[in-house]
């Protein structure tokens, strides 16, 4: 994940088949190793709040969402989420508070393997990367710094 006061941009590996897999192994992955790599890469415009870390695959049942359609592996909008709910709430001691936050923000929550990200954001857009995560990493540098 990279970030400024604007934009969050969360750079993963893709899931990436292997017609050869059999089930008897597991393959480590090298962040930087330099060869090309299947990796996606998401950027929040206008992002408020981001948290990363937390729950992996196995303790996702732990988070708040669970059983309210959150599950591992995939990419979430939380509707009327509480978050945002909270974050304005804790925002309206400013003197130029504007309210309404769940019409301009929404809630994303990401579940990885090893981790949860979740953001909120007035947007998003994704794209699929073929690069080393070096590269990725620069792509991401440069959309942060180009504006």
């Amino acid at each position: 994940m990279i970030s400024d006061s604007w934009r969050t941009i969360v750079i993963f590996r893709r899931r990436e088949p292997d017609p050869n897999w059999d089930g008897t192994y597991a393959r480590i992955v090298d962040a930087g190793q330099p060869t090309p790599a299947a990796l996606g890469l998401v950027e929040f415009t206008g992002a408020y709040l981001t948290t990363f870390g937390g729950l992996n695959d196995e303790a996702i049942e732990g988070h708040p969402l669970h059983g309210r359609g959150l599950v591992a592996y995939q990419a979430h909008v939380v509707l009327n989420s509480a978050w945002i709910a909270q974050a304005e709430q804790a925002n309206s001691v400013h003197r130029d508070h504007r309210g309404g936050w769940h019409e301009r923000y929404n809630h994303y929550v990401l579940c990885f393997h090893d981790e949860t990200f979740e953001c909120i954001a007035k947007n998003w857009r994704a794209e699929e990367l073929h690069c080393s995560m070096t590269e990725a990493i620069a792509i991401a540098a440069t959309k942060l710094i180009e504006r």
